[in-house]
Protein backbone atom coordinates (compact mmCIF):
# COMPACT_ATOMS: atom_id res chain seq x y z
CA UNK A 1 0.00 0.00 0.00
CA UNK A 2 2.84 2.38 0.90
CA UNK A 3 4.54 1.59 -2.42
CA UNK A 4 1.34 2.39 -4.34
CA UNK A 5 0.93 5.70 -2.50
CA UNK A 6 4.59 6.52 -3.15
CA UNK A 7 4.17 5.86 -6.88
CA UNK A 8 1.06 8.04 -7.03
CA UNK A 9 2.75 10.91 -5.18
CA UNK A 10 5.86 10.53 -7.34
CA UNK A 11 4.09 10.25 -10.70
CA UNK A 12 1.42 12.92 -10.31
CA UNK A 13 3.77 15.91 -10.69
CA UNK A 14 5.41 14.27 -13.71
CA UNK A 15 2.03 13.52 -15.28
CA UNK A 16 0.98 17.10 -14.60
CA UNK A 17 4.05 18.46 -16.36
CA UNK A 18 3.51 16.15 -19.33
CA UNK A 19 -0.17 17.13 -19.54
CA UNK A 20 0.79 20.80 -19.42
CA UNK A 21 3.33 20.31 -22.22
CA UNK A 22 0.78 18.40 -24.30
CA UNK A 23 -1.72 21.23 -23.89
CA UNK A 24 0.92 23.75 -24.93
CA UNK A 25 1.83 21.68 -27.99
CA UNK A 26 -1.82 21.18 -28.97
CA UNK A 27 -2.31 24.95 -28.90
CA UNK A 28 0.46 25.30 -31.49
CA UNK A 29 -0.72 22.58 -33.87
CA UNK A 30 -2.59 23.75 -36.99
CA UNK A 31 -6.39 23.62 -36.82
CA UNK A 32 -8.15 24.23 -40.14
CA UNK A 33 -11.77 23.20 -40.78
CA UNK A 34 -11.41 22.43 -44.47
CA UNK A 35 -14.06 19.69 -44.66
CA UNK A 36 -16.80 21.88 -43.20
CA UNK A 37 -16.52 24.63 -45.82
CA UNK A 38 -18.99 25.26 -48.63
CA UNK A 39 -17.75 26.27 -52.11
CA UNK A 40 -16.06 29.69 -52.35
CA UNK A 41 -18.26 32.38 -53.93
CA UNK A 42 -17.65 35.79 -55.53
CA UNK A 43 -19.30 39.01 -54.33
CA UNK A 44 -18.44 40.96 -57.49
CA UNK A 45 -18.32 44.74 -57.08
CA UNK A 46 -21.04 44.93 -54.42
CA UNK A 47 -20.07 45.80 -50.83
CA UNK A 48 -21.71 42.64 -49.51
CA UNK A 49 -18.70 40.96 -47.89
CA UNK A 50 -20.34 40.74 -44.43
CA UNK A 51 -23.29 38.81 -45.88
CA UNK A 52 -20.90 36.42 -47.63
CA UNK A 53 -18.84 35.90 -44.46
CA UNK A 54 -21.98 35.14 -42.43
CA UNK A 55 -23.46 32.82 -45.07
CA UNK A 56 -20.15 30.94 -45.26
CA UNK A 57 -20.26 30.51 -41.48
CA UNK A 58 -23.87 29.30 -41.35
CA UNK A 59 -23.10 26.80 -44.13
CA UNK A 60 -20.59 25.00 -41.87
CA UNK A 61 -23.33 23.79 -39.51
CA UNK A 62 -24.75 20.25 -39.92
CA UNK A 63 -28.04 20.13 -41.80
CA UNK A 64 -27.71 23.64 -43.25
CA UNK A 65 -27.79 23.89 -47.09
CA UNK A 66 -24.38 24.70 -48.58
CA UNK A 67 -25.71 27.58 -50.67
CA UNK A 68 -27.54 30.28 -48.72
CA UNK A 69 -28.74 33.59 -50.16
CA UNK A 70 -26.34 36.44 -49.47
CA UNK A 71 -28.72 38.79 -51.26
CA UNK A 72 -31.43 38.02 -48.68
CA UNK A 73 -29.10 38.59 -45.73
CA UNK A 74 -27.75 41.89 -47.05
CA UNK A 75 -31.08 43.25 -48.33
CA UNK A 76 -32.66 42.70 -44.92
CA UNK A 77 -29.93 44.81 -43.33
CA UNK A 78 -30.55 47.67 -45.74
CA UNK A 79 -34.29 47.34 -45.16
CA UNK A 80 -33.93 47.68 -41.40
CA UNK A 81 -31.43 50.49 -41.89
CA UNK A 82 -33.86 52.44 -44.09
CA UNK A 83 -36.78 51.76 -41.74
CA UNK A 84 -34.79 53.38 -38.91
CA UNK A 85 -34.15 56.49 -41.03
CA UNK A 86 -30.44 55.75 -40.93
CA UNK A 87 -28.30 57.06 -43.75
CA UNK A 88 -27.82 54.39 -46.38
CA UNK A 89 -24.18 53.65 -47.05
CA UNK A 90 -22.44 50.88 -48.94
CA UNK A 91 -21.56 47.83 -46.89
CA UNK A 92 -22.50 47.01 -43.32
CA UNK A 93 -20.96 45.92 -40.05
CA UNK A 94 -21.32 42.42 -38.61
CA UNK A 95 -22.81 43.89 -35.44
CA UNK A 96 -26.09 44.65 -37.24
CA UNK A 97 -26.83 41.08 -38.36
CA UNK A 98 -27.58 39.00 -35.20
CA UNK A 99 -31.13 40.25 -34.52
CA UNK A 100 -32.14 39.56 -38.10
CA UNK A 101 -30.41 36.16 -38.08
CA UNK A 102 -32.46 35.23 -35.00
CA UNK A 103 -35.75 36.71 -36.25
CA UNK A 104 -35.60 36.35 -40.06
CA UNK A 105 -33.07 33.55 -40.53
CA UNK A 106 -31.47 32.76 -43.88
CA UNK A 107 -32.97 31.30 -47.06
CA UNK A 108 -31.45 29.20 -49.81
CA UNK A 109 -29.77 30.83 -52.80
CA UNK A 110 -32.26 29.26 -55.23
CA UNK A 111 -35.06 31.46 -53.89
CA UNK A 112 -33.20 34.75 -54.17
CA UNK A 113 -30.06 34.42 -56.31
CA UNK A 114 -27.17 36.84 -56.05
CA UNK A 115 -26.59 38.85 -59.23
CA UNK A 116 -22.87 38.73 -59.88
CA UNK A 117 -21.41 41.50 -62.02
CA UNK A 118 -18.08 43.21 -62.41
CA UNK A 119 -19.38 46.60 -63.60
CA UNK A 120 -18.64 49.80 -61.76
CA UNK A 121 -21.00 50.32 -58.81
CA UNK A 122 -23.83 52.79 -59.35
CA UNK A 123 -23.64 56.28 -57.92
CA UNK A 124 -25.26 56.87 -54.51
CA UNK A 125 -25.71 60.63 -55.11
CA UNK A 126 -29.49 60.38 -55.14
CA UNK A 127 -32.30 60.32 -52.57
CA UNK A 128 -32.01 57.99 -49.59
CA UNK A 129 -34.79 55.81 -51.05
CA UNK A 130 -32.87 55.51 -54.32
CA UNK A 131 -29.69 54.68 -52.40
CA UNK A 132 -31.60 52.06 -50.41
CA UNK A 133 -32.98 50.41 -53.57
CA UNK A 134 -29.55 50.47 -55.23
CA UNK A 135 -28.00 48.63 -52.30
CA UNK A 136 -30.85 46.28 -51.36
CA UNK A 137 -32.11 45.56 -54.90
CA UNK A 138 -35.37 44.29 -53.40
CA UNK A 139 -38.04 45.94 -51.26
CA UNK A 140 -38.22 45.32 -47.51
CA UNK A 141 -41.93 44.39 -47.55
CA UNK A 142 -41.33 41.88 -50.33
CA UNK A 143 -38.53 40.29 -48.32
CA UNK A 144 -40.70 39.85 -45.25
CA UNK A 145 -43.90 38.74 -47.01
CA UNK A 146 -42.55 36.64 -49.88
CA UNK A 147 -39.25 35.22 -48.65
CA UNK A 148 -39.09 35.11 -44.85
CA UNK A 149 -41.29 31.99 -44.67
CA UNK A 150 -38.66 30.18 -46.76
CA UNK A 151 -35.99 30.66 -44.09
CA UNK A 152 -34.24 27.37 -43.38
CA UNK A 153 -31.76 28.29 -40.65
CA UNK A 154 -31.93 30.67 -37.68
CA UNK A 155 -29.22 31.70 -35.24
CA UNK A 156 -29.96 30.42 -31.74
CA UNK A 157 -26.83 31.48 -29.84
CA UNK A 158 -24.04 33.91 -30.70
CA UNK A 159 -21.29 36.08 -29.26
CA UNK A 160 -20.32 39.43 -30.73
CA UNK A 161 -16.75 40.64 -30.22
CA UNK A 162 -15.53 44.17 -30.82
CA UNK A 163 -12.38 46.15 -30.29
CA UNK A 164 -9.84 44.43 -28.07
CA UNK A 165 -11.92 41.24 -27.82
CA UNK A 166 -12.05 40.89 -31.59
CA UNK A 167 -8.26 41.25 -31.74
CA UNK A 168 -7.71 38.51 -29.16
CA UNK A 169 -5.84 35.90 -31.21
CA UNK A 170 -5.69 33.30 -28.45
CA UNK A 171 -9.44 33.42 -27.80
CA UNK A 172 -10.25 32.95 -31.49
CA UNK A 173 -7.79 30.05 -31.67
CA UNK A 174 -9.45 28.53 -28.60
CA UNK A 175 -12.87 28.77 -30.27
CA UNK A 176 -11.56 27.14 -33.44
CA UNK A 177 -10.06 24.31 -31.36
CA UNK A 178 -13.34 23.94 -29.48
CA UNK A 179 -15.50 23.18 -32.50
CA UNK A 180 -16.32 26.57 -34.03
CA UNK A 181 -15.81 25.97 -37.76
CA UNK A 182 -15.85 29.55 -39.05
CA UNK A 183 -15.67 33.09 -37.66
CA UNK A 184 -16.68 36.22 -39.65
CA UNK A 185 -14.29 39.08 -38.95
CA UNK A 186 -14.03 42.67 -40.21
CA UNK A 187 -10.87 44.55 -41.14
CA UNK A 188 -11.61 48.27 -41.72
CA UNK A 189 -8.40 49.28 -43.53
CA UNK A 190 -6.78 47.36 -46.37
CA UNK A 191 -3.99 47.90 -48.87
CA UNK A 192 -5.48 46.78 -52.20
CA UNK A 193 -2.32 45.29 -53.79
CA UNK A 194 -1.89 43.04 -50.75
CA UNK A 195 -5.33 41.54 -51.50
CA UNK A 196 -5.10 41.41 -55.29
CA UNK A 197 -6.30 38.34 -57.14
CA UNK A 198 -3.90 35.72 -58.48
CA UNK A 199 -3.69 31.95 -58.40
CA UNK A 200 -1.18 30.29 -56.07
CA UNK A 201 -0.47 26.88 -54.63
CA UNK A 202 0.83 28.30 -51.38
CA UNK A 203 -0.26 30.95 -48.91
CA UNK A 204 1.65 34.21 -49.30
CA UNK A 205 0.43 35.65 -45.95
CA UNK A 206 -1.03 39.15 -45.73
CA UNK A 207 1.04 41.15 -43.22
CA UNK A 208 1.35 44.81 -42.14
CA UNK A 209 4.65 44.95 -44.07
CA UNK A 210 2.97 45.45 -47.43
CA UNK A 211 1.33 48.82 -47.86
CA UNK A 212 2.10 50.31 -44.46
CA UNK A 213 4.94 52.14 -42.77
CA UNK A 214 5.65 52.73 -39.08
CA UNK A 215 7.36 55.77 -37.61
CA UNK A 216 10.53 54.66 -35.83
CA UNK A 217 11.93 56.08 -32.59
CA UNK A 218 14.14 58.53 -34.56
CA UNK A 219 11.19 59.91 -36.51
CA UNK A 220 11.99 58.05 -39.71
CA UNK A 221 9.53 55.60 -41.25
CA UNK A 222 10.32 51.87 -41.30
CA UNK A 223 8.75 48.70 -42.55
CA UNK A 224 6.56 47.13 -39.89
CA UNK A 225 8.87 44.13 -39.44
CA UNK A 226 11.84 46.47 -38.89
CA UNK A 227 9.94 48.71 -36.47
CA UNK A 228 8.78 45.69 -34.49
CA UNK A 229 12.26 45.29 -33.04
CA UNK A 230 12.17 48.81 -31.59
CA UNK A 231 8.87 48.63 -29.73
CA UNK A 232 8.07 46.08 -26.98
CA UNK A 233 4.32 45.99 -27.68
CA UNK A 234 4.04 47.45 -31.15
CA UNK A 235 0.60 46.13 -32.13
CA UNK A 236 -1.11 47.57 -29.07
CA UNK A 237 0.89 50.79 -29.40
CA UNK A 238 -0.30 51.20 -33.00
CA UNK A 239 -3.90 50.60 -31.91
CA UNK A 240 -3.53 53.07 -29.02
CA UNK A 241 -1.97 55.65 -31.34
CA UNK A 242 1.27 55.93 -29.38
CA UNK A 243 3.13 54.55 -32.40
CA UNK A 244 2.21 55.97 -35.81
CA UNK A 245 1.35 53.69 -38.74
CA UNK A 246 0.45 55.11 -42.15
CA UNK A 247 -0.23 53.89 -45.67
CA UNK A 248 2.96 53.79 -47.67
CA UNK A 249 0.84 54.44 -50.78
CA UNK A 250 -2.37 56.36 -50.09
CA UNK A 251 -3.63 55.79 -53.62
CA UNK A 252 -4.12 52.09 -53.03
CA UNK A 253 -6.04 52.06 -49.76
CA UNK A 254 -9.37 50.27 -49.48
CA UNK A 255 -11.79 50.90 -46.65
CA UNK A 256 -13.39 47.85 -45.09
CA UNK A 257 -13.66 44.15 -45.82
CA UNK A 258 -15.03 41.10 -44.03
CA UNK A 259 -13.72 37.55 -44.40
CA UNK A 260 -14.25 34.24 -42.64
CA UNK A 261 -11.57 32.73 -40.42
CA UNK A 262 -11.67 28.94 -40.78
CA UNK A 263 -8.54 27.93 -38.88
CA UNK A 264 -4.96 28.78 -37.99
CA UNK A 265 -1.37 27.59 -38.20
CA UNK A 266 1.94 28.79 -36.79
CA UNK A 267 1.96 31.89 -39.05
CA UNK A 268 -1.56 33.22 -38.80
CA UNK A 269 -5.28 32.72 -39.42
CA UNK A 270 -6.50 30.91 -42.53
CA UNK A 271 -9.27 32.95 -44.13
CA UNK A 272 -11.97 32.18 -46.66
CA UNK A 273 -12.58 35.18 -48.91
CA UNK A 274 -15.48 36.12 -51.20
CA UNK A 275 -13.42 36.95 -54.30
CA UNK A 276 -14.10 33.64 -56.03
CA UNK A 277 -12.18 30.33 -56.20
CA UNK A 278 -9.58 31.82 -58.57
CA UNK A 279 -8.32 34.10 -55.78
CA UNK A 280 -5.07 32.88 -54.23
CA UNK A 281 -5.28 29.28 -52.98
CA UNK A 282 -8.72 28.35 -54.27
CA UNK A 283 -10.28 31.38 -52.59
CA UNK A 284 -8.30 31.10 -49.34
CA UNK A 285 -5.30 32.92 -47.88
CA UNK A 286 -3.50 33.50 -44.59
CA UNK A 287 -3.43 36.74 -42.58
CA UNK A 288 -0.67 37.12 -40.02
CA UNK A 289 -1.50 37.39 -36.34
CA UNK A 290 0.12 40.84 -36.35
CA UNK A 291 -2.23 41.98 -39.12
CA UNK A 292 -5.21 40.68 -37.17
CA UNK A 293 -4.18 42.28 -33.87
CA UNK A 294 -3.76 45.66 -35.53
CA UNK A 295 -6.71 45.79 -37.91
CA UNK A 296 -9.54 43.53 -36.66
CA UNK A 297 -12.43 45.57 -35.27
CA UNK A 298 -15.23 43.00 -34.86
CA UNK A 299 -15.98 39.29 -35.02
CA UNK A 300 -19.22 37.33 -34.85
CA UNK A 301 -19.20 33.93 -33.16
CA UNK A 302 -22.22 31.87 -34.21
CA UNK A 303 -22.40 29.11 -31.62
CA UNK A 304 -25.72 27.42 -32.24
CA UNK A 305 -28.38 27.39 -34.98
CA UNK A 306 -31.86 26.00 -35.52
CA UNK A 307 -32.48 24.24 -38.82
CA UNK A 308 -36.02 24.18 -40.21
CA UNK A 309 -37.12 21.04 -42.02
CA UNK A 310 -40.44 20.63 -43.81
CA UNK A 311 -41.94 23.62 -42.07
CA UNK A 312 -40.90 22.53 -38.57
CA UNK A 313 -37.80 22.78 -36.41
Amino acid sequence: MKKVLFLIVFLLPIMGIKAQKLNTVSNLLPVVHWKSQSPVKHQGVKYTCTAFAIAATLETFPGVPKDLSEKYLYALQKGYQFAKDAKIKRGHFLMHYPNSLIRDGAIEEKYLPYKLNYDKVRSMNETQFDAYMIESEIGFVTLLTKYKDKAVVFVDEYEYLEGKKAKNVEYLKYLLRSGVKAIPVSYPILYKPAWKSYASRNFQTITPDKGFKVRGPNGNFLKYSAAKGWYPNINQQIVDGTVSMEFSDTGDQYIGHAVTIIGYDNKGFIIKNSYGPQWRVGGYERVSYDFHEIFAIEALIIKKVKVKKRGWF
